[in-house]
């Protein structure tokens, strides 16, 4: 029999929102346990037993990820959320308002862009990280191979055994695959291109 897939954001997580010229979005990004000890944001628990700042290693997420968006894009504030147990609603314990504009330079396609970023865990699930109105000069996927240095550094913060990133299925992202893009169909809807 195949196992069964998990897709749970227990124990906690966190959403990033922000806007493009066309609309506003909201990014969400499970993570290991929450915790309100540390700093004034909390800690997340890492993958090496530690903790990490939550304050920073979100705000290092939204940095590195602010690579691949045109300076149309704005990330305007993000917030943590926990779970006490796996079947109850989640808490918002911690939230911040911030200002990081895209940083991708050059004329490029972003309206109702999509680019997912695909990771294994290591128990085996997927995780999916999804950008929306991001900068795009070509629909062909990338991989390791062909990634750049930008790309290369938002993988190497997902990965890190020192921070606290995960997947729905509570493991630690370990293994990337890949980059697709493409046109995202209810966007186009909603910006009324069809």
């Amino acid at each position: 029999m195949a196992p069964t897939k998990v897709n749970r954001l227990f124990p906690s997580y966190f959403v990033v929102n922000y806007r493009s010229a066309y609309g506003f979005h909201r990014q969400t990004v499970p993570c290991a346990r929450w915790t309100s000890g540390g700093g004034d944001f909390g800690q997340f628990l890492a993958w090496d037993a530690s903790h990490v700042d939550a304050e920073t290693m979100v705000d290092a997420f939204v940095t590195a990820e602010a690579e691949f968006f045109p300076a149309t894009v704005n990330f305007d504030s993000w917030e943590i959320y926990d779970l006490a147990t796996d079947t109850t609603p989640p808490l918002l314990v911690r939230a911040k308002n911030i200002d990081i504009p895209g940083t991708l330079v050059g004329a490029l396609w972003s309206k109702a862009t999509q680019a997912v970023w695909s990771f294994k865990t290591d128990l085996g699930g997927d995780v999916f990280y999804d950008m929306m109105d991001v900068g795009v000069s070509s629909f062909e996927k990338q991989t390791s191979a062909t990634a750049s240095a930008d790309q290369i550094a938002f993988i190497d913060i997902v990965t890190a055994e020192t921070n606290g990133f995960a997947g729905r299925d509570n493991g630690r992202p370990n293994f990337f695959l890949q980059i697709s893009y493409g046109l995202n169909s209810k966007l186009r809807r909603e910006y009324r291109m069809n």
